[in-house]
């Protein structure tokens, strides 16, 4: 089941034009071997703040390079 969460997402955007962003927490690239390196492939998240266990473990087995 897809569920509507706001706050969440991912997306593919030009990076030089997503600095510091990055950097601040809310923005994490996924899946770095299968995204083209000038268009990265983003989670974005709006806080680390109670994350659930379902996000944490997305989060951590897409970014692996």
């Amino acid at each position: 089941m897809i569920r509507d969460q706001p706050g969440q997402g991912l997306f593919q955007s030009f990076a030089p034009g997503l600095a510091p962003r990055p950097e601040s927490g809310g923005l994490v690239q996924v899946l770095p071997d299968w995204s083209d390196e000038r268009f990265p492939l983003y989670a974005y998240h709006r806080t680390r703040r109670h994350t659930p266990a379902k996000v944490e473990a997305f989060l951590a087995f897409a970014g692996e390079g």
